[in-house]
């Protein structure tokens, strides 16, 4: 396999909650409980409302617990949670399965496919969901949610493809600078690391400054592999360092709403990372502890990469020359301790 880069699983499905049923503002706004489960007071409230449509609801709400939980915080979900999502899972199985499920709904199943580790099942309902030809907002989800899952198993022509389906129907902005990052980054797995650096910098373009904030530092750090990667390492710290003045502990890149594919490929990020921070310290001891990092992180990387990585001979290389640079100016800030040492007693003297 060759080398890839992080996938960011965040995607609009905002969209498609909102069209799986409709009722999810309504039912958080009388502050249902996610595990509530239908009620008859829910019933009494909402007499229109079946009970399908509260089974919908408290899928919807159980992903939204579930991903609040284990992604936006970082941790690793309850059982509770999980047990949420089993239930949800197993309530939607139903509906799809009798075939009364709208487009919103089928996605929503999905989606909770792919949040419950059934990432087979995940794709096999996407690509009925789209054979059936949805509207437009829910074709370009089930597309980039899609793309994702070929993401993760390697299949990355069909990646690329699904991506590039989902950006000649995604209007807005955020969404597809999120599709244009995540197609770079396929690209640079398949080796296209030109192609990858136009991808990165057309994803940066649609972002307002605020969204900057939100997404452009990872972005712009899969820019600086990639510049890295083109023969440039100068240009790729350059990307890592503006990445760090919009993400200063590169939090993005460590949520668990990121993977990276292949796995080995998050040494190579966190080496140019280390690089990065040992060319930018002021201190000498915290250059030092940096420039071992970004060595012990090259040495992670050529110990799991699998034999015709395309990137091992570079990140050979890369190792070499931080090794000759930390010792270069270990030797120069020992010369200059010297010679401050040497200014101090004639001083005295």
């Amino acid at each position: 396999m060759t080398g890839g880069a992080a996938r960011q699983r965040g995607r609009g499905s905002a969209r498609a909650l909102l069209a799986a049923g409709a009722f999810l503002a309504a039912s958080l706004a009388f502050g249902a409980s996610a595990g509530a489960g239908p009620t008859v007071w829910t019933r009494a409230r909402e007499p229109g409302v079946s009970v399908q449509d509260e089974q919908v609801r408290e899928a919807q709400k159980a992903l939204l617990r579930y991903r609040r939980m284990r992604y936006a915080n970082g941790r690793d979900t309850p059982a509770l949670v999980e047990l949420l999502l089993r239930d949800a899972r197993n309530e939607l199985s139903h509906i799809v399965g009798a075939g009364t499920a709208d487009f919103g709904v089928r996605l929503l199943y999905a989606q909770i496919l792919d949040e419950s580790q059934m990432r087979d099942e995940a794709t096999e309902v996407l690509k009925k969901l789209l054979a059936d030809r949805p509207p437009a907002p829910i074709r370009a989800d089930a597309l980039a949610d899609l793309a994702v899952l070929h993401a993760r198993a390697g299949r990355r022509e069909e990646e690329i493809h699904a991506y590039t389906a989902a950006l000649e129907i995604e209007p807005h902005g955020s969404s597809r600078s999120r599709l244009l990052a995540n197609r770079a980054e396929a690209l640079m797995a398949m080796g296209d690391v030109t192609a990858a650096v136009e991808g990165y910098r057309a994803a940066l373009a649609p972002l307002t400054k605020l969204e900057m904030f939100v997404s452009g530092s990872t972005t712009l750090f899969g820019l600086g592999v990639a510049l890295d990667r083109s023969g440039n390492p100068e240009a790729g710290m350059e990307a890592v360092k503006l990445a760090r003045s919009y993400e200063p502990t590169d939090a993005g890149l460590r949520r668990s709403s990121w993977f990276f594919s292949p796995p080995h490929d998050s040494h190579w990020y966190w080496a140019l990372g280390a690089w990065t921070c040992a060319r930018t310290a002021s201190l000498w001891a915290l250059r030092a502890e940096c420039y071992e990092r970004a060595i012990a992180e090259w040495d992670r990387y050529m110990a799991a990469a699998p034999p015709g990585d395309p990137w091992l001979p570079l990140a050979n290389v890369r190792k070499a020359g931080v090794e000759r640079e930390r010792d270069r100016m270990r030797k120069e800030y020992e010369r200059q301790r010297k010679a401050e040492a040497g200014a101090h007693h004639e001083d005295v003297r």
